[in-house]
């Protein structure tokens, strides 16, 4: 028989409820949490290092030293997609990088890849859709040290992450042009989603991704 003076915790959407019930099944979870009316929310329990979706009557054992975790969103389906091969659903169309790598347990050291024919690094705090007719395929790898940009259509290795507008000069001319005149121009294409293409001015650094253009021009006004 359950220790009804113990309290269980679960938690959706990064709200705590508490319960004096062992056990609960998805329409008490939903009306716990205030969805309403529970018929009209999907919700999913993020397990370890997967998730599965809870339905109306399915019933939830609640265990008083953990939490249990719970998303939910309006809408009448689900989302399939696997990660590391672990079958995983979300209430959702689209599901964040952050999310993803939260569900998996996924290290900072470990990059998130969204499988297909060319196989994409996921960019941290991206979306990806689930809503295709295939399941999407999500696997881990390390994460790349260094990546291959073009500066003035020569490759160059740098460190991943950012670059600043000077590193792109010294890049483009090992020795730089001097003099009161001289000035200097950025530009760029085929950059990280949200941020494609553009300029940079001194002082200012752009992330960087495999592939990426520079266009470095050094210009004297005298």
């Amino acid at each position: 028989m359950a220790d009804r003076r113990l309290t269980y915790e679960f938690e959706v959407d990064g709200t705590v409820c508490r319960t004096r019930d062992p056990i609960l099944d998805g329409r008490q979870i939903r009306a716990a949490a205030n969805l309403s009316p529970p018929a009209d929310f999907r919700i999913v329990e993020i397990r370890n290092t997967s998730t599965r979706a809870i339905a109306l009557e399915d019933r939830v054992h609640l265990d008083a030293n953990h939490r249990h975790c719970f998303r939910s969103a309006p809408g009448d389906r689900t989302y399939s997609f696997l990660l590391n091969d672990a079958e995983c659903e979300w209430p959702q169309e689209t599901i964040n990088e952050a999310e993803i790598r939260a569900i998996g347990k996924v290290d900072d050291d470990l990059d998130l890849v969204l499988d297909g024919d060319i196989d994409r690094v996921i960019e941290r705090g991206k979306d990806i859709n689930l809503g295709g007719k295939a399941v999407e395929r999500v696997f881990t790898r390390p994460s790349m040290r260094t990546v291959t940009i073009l500066v003035n259509g020569r490759e160059k290795e740098v460190a991943r992450g950012t670059i600043s507008f000077e590193a792109l000069i010294l890049l483009a001319f090992p020795t730089p042009p001097t003099g009161p005149n001289v000035s200097f121009t950025v530009t760029y294409r085929k950059g990280p989603d949200g941020n494609p293409e553009g300029s940079l001015t001194a002082g200012h650094s752009v992330r960087v991704k495999n592939g990426m253009v520079f266009n470095v021009r050094a210009t004297d006004k005298s």
